[in-house]
């Protein structure tokens, strides 16, 4: 059996470079470069063509161009200073909260109102960059939708708070409990 028929070359090869002597008289198997170029056809001139014209291509799929939304001010310039006032407006919220811890009703609702949308906002950021419609169809409305829905909850528990702390220091409460 000889090496070419091992190596499935079928056809007799122009030159005998493939096969070269080794040390120990050995001889090895060395395909040469004009060989590889002889057996490959060309493709510019009407060859057979590696991917068919009509269905190589698979739409649907993460592959898929991204489809940009129309430009729009609310979403694009005016939400990303909104979200940079909300930012900076909590260092001083933070600071006076700190330093008027429940005298102000003024204060804490300020920083409770301001700390709830800089979470929102970051949240929804999250949203959008890592967990994309295309990507995950069905998981990424819901997860905004969770998202949206802890964010009311949260915002009502706060209101809810804010009402007991400021009525309980606006009004006189009884020894038995009862406003009078």
């Amino acid at each position: 059996m000889s090496m070419r028929s091992v190596v499935a070359f079928n056809k007799p090869l122009i030159n005998q470079a493939h096969l070269r002597v080794l040390p120990n008289n050995v001889r090895g198997f060395h395909a040469a470069r004009p060989m590889a170029m002889g057996m490959t056809k060309s493709r510019a001139f009407g060859g057979d063509r590696i991917y068919p014209s009509s269905g190589s291509y698979i739409q649907g799929t993460v592959n898929d161009p991204t489809k940009y939304p129309s430009p729009d001010r609310y979403h694009g310039s005016y939400h990303w200073a909104f979200e940079r006032l909300i930012s900076v407006a909590l260092v001083p919220l933070c600071a006076a909260g700190a330093v008027k811890h429940g005298v102000s009703g003024v204060v804490d609702g300020g920083l409770s109102v301001a700390l709830l949308l800089h979470s929102y906002m970051g949240f929804e950021n999250v949203m959008v960059d890592y967990v994309e419609k295309r990507k995950f169809p069905m998981m990424a409305p819901i997860a905004t939708w969770i998202i949206r829905a802890l964010t009311v909850a949260t915002g009502v528990g706060l209101y809810g708070m804010f009402e007991a702390l400021t009525m309980q220091n606006s009004t006189r409460v009884r020894k038995d409990g009862f406003r009078s």
